[in-house]
């Protein structure tokens, strides 16, 4: 993964943090999530890998 892509997503993260987020829900799409939940998961977030459809049907 480049430099500046990893640095934006550990500044995502620490956003994430600073929100008070503790877990968060993904859909895996291809590869793309993989860099994502990779950053999430090593900065102590509980990361749950979702179907779309699920997600779709939660309120708020």
């Amino acid at each position: 993964m480049a430099g500046v892509v990893r640095a934006d997503l550990e500044r995502m993260s620490e956003w994430l943090a600073s929100c008070g987020v503790r877990e968060v829900a993904m859909e895996s799409t291809g590869v793309y999530w993989i860099p994502v939940f990779e950053v999430l998961d090593r900065a102590g977030f509980e990361v749950h890998l979702v179907n779309a459809r699920a997600t779709k049907q939660v309120s708020g």
